[in-house]
């Protein structure tokens, strides 16, 4: 009967966690009511990249930027931090930049932020703010317009000693982008793409949307060794926005990205290496025949 309990007690924190986890990443199944997603707005022009006919560079390899630290800080702090990072590459822009509000103004000041241990290894909770912001991921690398995240829990595969030598989540390691061809594409490590719990994965594209490419399209005919259950057949409205959240369980909520993004959530990785090739666009297309205004793809390999 003890066996039996403890089985069961198990079972339940494996769950939790996996919940948890999950709404770490797509809160807006109990946060909807707190902070609805701004409805669509024309792209700023402002943060226009220089690509295609307005190139002023025919290759950049672009550095990957560390994870920080963001808890408490305020709105104007982050968002220096991130003016910061958008001007390591001048070249890649028309104008000036102005982070979008529709992406990055329900921010709130003094606020907590999920941290990158919390969201793969501790759940919601006191401690989910551990580690550098799991946002800044992707805040402080803008030109990373669309990441690929894995969602691992791992509270019940390695011990708490082992968090700091170990891969919770995995980081691109190349990020090239060839501007005259309006094409950019980023690389992950098969060896830690391996080593993940689940082979389905989610796109991160805020940073493709506050660079005025509000529409979004998997080409898989184009991609390789990935797949979707009912794949969409046409653009997506990309919505995902950063709000402050009561998913991380830390007492007043945490700053985090909102909401489900079923179009571009869930994706299958059938082996490797593999390649996902997305398609942006900065108006609707009237449909995914319609040439992007800028191919990028992300390769495991």
């Amino acid at each position: 009967m003890m066996r039996q309990i403890t089985l069961l007690l198990l079972l339940a924190v494996a769950g939790a966690g996996y919940y948890w986890q999950q709404m770490a990443r797509d809160p807006v199944a109990q946060e909807a009511q707190v902070a609805p997603a701004p409805k669509h707005e024309p792209p700023a022009v402002a943060n226009r990249l220089a690509i295609g006919k307005d190139a002023n560079a025919d290759a950049l390899e672009i550095a990957i930027n560390a994870p920080a630290e963001l808890d408490f800080l305020t709105r104007d702090a982050v968002l220096q931090m991130r003016g910061t990072a958008v001007k390591q590459y001048l070249a890649l822009f028309t104008a000036t930049y102005t982070p979008r509000s529709a992406v990055f103004g329900q921010i709130e000041d003094s606020a907590p932020w999920w941290g990158v241990e919390g969201q793969f290894y501790h759940g919601a909770g006191i401690r989910s703010i551990d580690g550098p912001a799991e946002e800044s991921r992707f805040l402080l690398n803008p030109y990373l317009l669309v990441a690929a995240e894995f969602n691992d829990w791992w509270i019940n595969d390695l011990s708490e000693s082992r968090i700091a030598g170990f891969p919770l989540d995995c980081p691109p390691r190349q990020l090239t982008w060839k501007p005259r061809d309006a094409y950019a594409e980023v690389s992950y490590d098969a060896a830690c793409i391996r080593r993940r719990q689940k082979p389905e994965f989610s796109l991160i594209a805020y940073n493709a949307r506050d660079f005025g490419f509000d529409y979004i399209y998997v080409s898989y005919a184009d991609s390789q060794n990935v797949s979707k259950a009912n794949a969409p057949t046409a653009a997506y409205a990309n919505p995902q926005f950063i709000h402050r959240g009561g998913s991380c369980g830390y007492p007043g909520g945490c700053n985090n990205m909102s909401p489900v993004t079923p179009d571009i959530d869930d994706i299958h990785l059938d082996g490797l290496p593999a390649k996902v090739m997305v398609w942006l666009w900065r108006e609707k297309p009237q449909s995914v025949a319609q040439a992007p205004d800028m191919r990028y793809a992300i390769h495991f390999r």
